[in-house]
C-alpha cells in the first residue's frame, strides 16, 4: 500500500499500471477532454484495455469531447441521473482476481485531477487483500454502478454539448470564486450554506411573512401591465422605495434617499430600464447590462446600487437582492469578497452568478412556506444580512 500525494507519483503509477495489466476499470465523477491531459491521451491509445468505465455528468463538468471520443466504446457508460451526486474516484487494473492494483482517492479523470490540483490517493493491490474480500467489493461495486449507467447516442451528445456550453458561465464563475485570492472562501458562508440552513436563518429574523406579502403584491403589480411606467403613480412609488406613510411595509427592501435619483424614479426612462428584465423567463447578463445602462442614464449616476437593485429585487426576487448600506457589509462577508467589489458594474459577476451556484439556491422546498420562500429566495437574503 502506498500514498500518492503529488501529480507525478499519481501519473507515473497510473501509466505503469495501465501498461502492466490487461483490463482497466474505473468509476469517476467527471472526465476531461482526452486531448487536454496526458492520462486522457494514454486512455485513447490504450482504449482496448478499458473493460468497464463509468463517468458522471453532474454539473456538466464532464467534457463532451470525452463522450464523443468514446461514444462507440462498449466498455464506457455514463451516469446521467441520480438522487445524489455520483462522486466515485476508483481506478482498478486487473490481470486476475489474484493479480490486480487499485488507486482510490480524490482525483477525477481530468487535467485538474491528474496535473493541476493538490490531490491525495492510495495505491493498493492483491498483496494488501489476503482474503480476497477487497477485490470482490470493488468489482461488485463497479458492477452495480454499471447497471445504472447508460451509453450515449449522437443525439444525446448534441443535447449534452448544448447544455454544457450554456452552463459554461456558471462553471467559470464557480472556478473564479474558488481560485481567486480576493475571495476569502473560508468566510464565504453564503456560498456554503445548505437549503435547510438558509431556511433556518430566515426564520430567525422578524418580518418574513411581511416581506413575502410585499413581494407577492409587487409580482401582481408587475403582472398587471406590460410597462412599469403605466402603473398608478402610488404603486410605482411603493415599488421604487419611496418613504410613503401608507406603505411602510414596502420599506423592508430598502428606500430611496438621494434626491436627484428620487425625482426620476418614476420617470419613463426608469420604467424602460426595469422593462428590460423579464418577469418570468430566464434573465441574461445582456438584459441586466441594458438595465444598468438605462438606469444610470449613460453614466449620469455613479453607482446608484441601492435604488437600482431595489427595483430588480422587487421584480425578480428569485435572482436579485437589494444592496444598501444596511446589508452591504454582511453580504460582502457572506460572499467572501471586499465591500468595494460590490458595485453595479460587478453585481452580476460577484453576486448573481456566485449565488446561483450556491447549494441553497438549488434547494428542494418541503412545505408551503418553503415554496413561497424559494420563489423569492434571493431578495429575502436582505433579512439575513440586514444590520
Amino acid at each position: 500500500m502506498r500514498l500518492l500525494t503529488n501529480s507525478k507519483e499519481l501519473q507515473d503509477s497510473f501509466v505503469a499500471c495501465l501498461e502492466a495489466y490487461d483490463k482497466f476499470y474505473c468509476c469517476v465523477a467527471w472526465a476531461g477532454a482526452p486531448k487536454s491531459f496526458p492520462i486522457g491521451k494514454l486512455l485513447v491509445k490504450e482504449s482496448d484495455r478499458i473493460e468497464k468505465a463509468i463517468i458522471g455528468l453532474h454539473f456538466y463538468q464532464t467534457h463532451p469531447d470525452f463522450i464523443e471520443t468514446f461514444i462507440d466504446h462498449k466498455g464506457i457508460r455514463f451516469i446521467k441521473e441520480t438522487d445524489g451526486i455520483f462522486h466515485d474516484k476508483i481506478y482498478l487494473f486487473v490481470n486476475s482476481s489474484k493479480d490486480w492494483v487499485a488507486i482510490l482517492g480524490s482525483s477525477n479523470l481530468t487535467n485538474g485531477g491528474f496535473v493541476k490540483n493538490i490531490e491525495c490517493n492510495v495505491l493498493f493491490s492483491n498483496e494488501d487483500d489476503k482474503d480476497g474480500k477487497m477485490y470482490k467489493s470493488l468489482i461488485g461495486h463497479i458492477e452495480v454502478i454499471w447497471k445504472d449507467a447508460s451509453s450515449f447516442s449522437f443525439a444525446d451528445l448534441n443535447n449534452y454539448r448544448n447544455s454544457f456550453n450554456q452552463q459554461k458561465p456558471r462553471r467559470d464563475v464557480l472556478h473564479k470564486v474558488i481560485r481567486s485570492p480576493k475571495h476569502i472562501f473560508n468566510g464565504a458562508s453564503l456560498l456554503l450554506m445548505t437549503w435547510s440552513e438558509y431556511c433556518a436563518k430566515l426564520q430567525r429574523h422578524e418580518g418574513l411573512e411581511t416581506r413575502l406579502n410585499v413581494l407577492k403584491e409587487a409580482h401582481i403589480l408587475f403582472q398587471s401591465t406590460e410597462h412599469f411606467y403605466d402603473l398608478d403613480e402610488f404603486d410605482k412609488k411603493r415599488i421604487s422605495g419611496y418613504r410613503l406613510k401608507d406603505a411602510e411595509d414596502w420599506w423592508f427592501f430598502g428606500t430611496v434617499s438621494k434626491g436627484e435619483i428620487l425625482s426620476e424614479m418614476i420617470e419613463k426612462r426608469i420604467g424602460e430600464a426595469i422593462d428590460c428584465i423579464p418577469l418570468d423567463e430566464e434573465v441574461t447578463k445582456a438584459q441586466y447590462d441594458r438595465y444598468v445602462q438605462l438606469f444610470c442614464d449613460g453614466g449620469k449616476w455613479n453607482n446608484p446600487i441601492g435604488s437600482a437593485t431595489r427595483l430588480l429585487a422587487l421584480k425578480r426576487p428569485d435572482i436579485f437582492l437589494c444592496v444598501n448600506g444596511e446589508n452591504k457589509a454582511g453580504l460582502a462577508n457572506g460572499l467572501g469578497i471586499p465591500q468595494n467589489q460590490i458595485t453595479l458594474e460587478n453585481y452580476w459577476d460577484e453576486i448573481v452568478m456566485p449565488i446561483q451556484n450556491a447549494t441553497w439556491y438549488k434547494g428542494t422546498p418541503q412545505n408551503r412556506l418553503q415554496r413561497e420562500v424559494f420563489r423569492n429566495r434571493v431578495a429575502l437574503l436582505d433579512s439575513i444580512y440586514y444590520d
